[in-house]
C-alpha cells in the first residue's frame, strides 16, 4: 500500500512514502538495509575558485522523510564514531563518496527553493567537515530555507568544537547524540532515545516531529531507487 506518491515534473522523479513495516519490491539494493542507495551524483566541474570542497554520499532533490515538509537532503561522507548498528554504514569510510565544491552544491539546493521547505544535512556526519559545513550555511544564508542537521555529537559536544557556535547558529534544529542499538526507537527522525531533537531557533514545533514518515522510497527516472528515513524501507 502506498501512502502518498509525489512526481517533480521538472525531473521525472518520483517520491513513494509506504507505510512502517512494510517492503519494496524491486529495484536495487543492500541487505544491510538503512540509508540512501544506490549513490548516484550527477557530474560536476571545478570552475569556482573560492569554493570550498566537501566529500558527498549522496544528495536528493526533495524527501519527506528528513525533516519538516519537503526537504532537499545532502548526506556528507565519512564518520569516526562508527556507531554500531547503523543505518548508514556505508557513509562512514571518508575516503568514499564523491568530492564537490560547496558552492555547486548550494546551487542544487537553491534551485528548488521555491518548491521546498527547507533542507537537512546528515551522513556520515557532516560536523566532521565543519569547514565545508559552514561554507554551504553561509551559502544558503538569506534563502529562507530550514536548516536541519543530524549529529552523532551531543549539543554541548558540537559547542566546545572551533566552528560549533557559528555552524549552530546558522541551524534552526539538530538532531543530536550518537546512536544506541540498545535503545532504538526508528521514528520521529530519532534512530534511538538517547538523542534529542534540539530546537534552536523558533522556526519549527516539536509537535512537527512526530508525523514524519519513517523511510521512503525515491524512484528516480533512470530507474535507481533511494531508500532513506531514520528508519529506511529494506528491499
Amino acid at each position: 500500500m502506498i501512502d502518498l506518491l509525489i512526481e517533480n515534473e521538472k525531473d521525472g522523479t518520483l517520491l513513494v512514502l509506504i507505510p512502517e513495516g512494510e517492503f519494496l519490491a524491486g529495484g536495487t539494493g543492500s541487505d544491510e538495509g538503512g540509508g540512501p542507495f544506490p549513490v548516484r551524483l550527477p557530474a560536476f566541474h571545478t570552475t569556482v575558485w573560492d569554493s570550498m570542497k566537501v566529500r558527498l554520499h549522496a544528495f536528493e532533490r526533495a524527501s519527506l522523510a528528513n525533516g519538516p515538509g519537503l526537504r532537499a537532503v545532502a548526506w556528507f561522507q565519512g564518520c569516526s564514531l562508527a556507531c554500531p548498528g547503523c543505518f548508514n554504514p556505508s557513509s562512514h569510510d571518508s575516503n568514499d563518496g564523491a568530492s564537490m565544491n560547496t558552492e555547486e552544491l548550494a546551487g542544487l539546493i537553491l534551485a528548488g527553493a521555491a518548491s521546498i521547505e527547507g533542507v537537512s544535512i546528515s551522513g556520515g556526519e557532516p560536523f566532521e567537515q565543519p569547514e565545508a559545513l559552514l561554507d554551504l550555511l553561509a551559502r544558503l544564508q538569506g534563502s529562507g530555507l530550514g536548516v536541519l542537521i543530524f549529529s552523532g555529537y551531543t549539543l554541548p559536544a558540537l559547542r566546545r568544537m572551533p566552528l560549533g557556535p557559528a555552524i549552530l547558529a546558522r541551524t534552526d534544529v539538530l538532531i543530536a547524540g550518537p546512536y544506541v542499538r540498545a535503545q532504538h526507537v526508528g521514528r520521529g527522525l530519532l534512530g534511538s532515545a538517547n538523542q534529542r531533537i534540539q530546537l534552536l531557533t523558533s522556526r519549527y514545533r516539536s509537535s512537527q516531529f512526530g508525523g514524519i514518515p519513517a523511510g521512503e522510497a525515491i524512484i528516480h527516472r533512470e530507474g535507481s531507487i533511494t531508500l532513506t528515513g531514520i528508519q529506511p524501507l529494506r528491499q
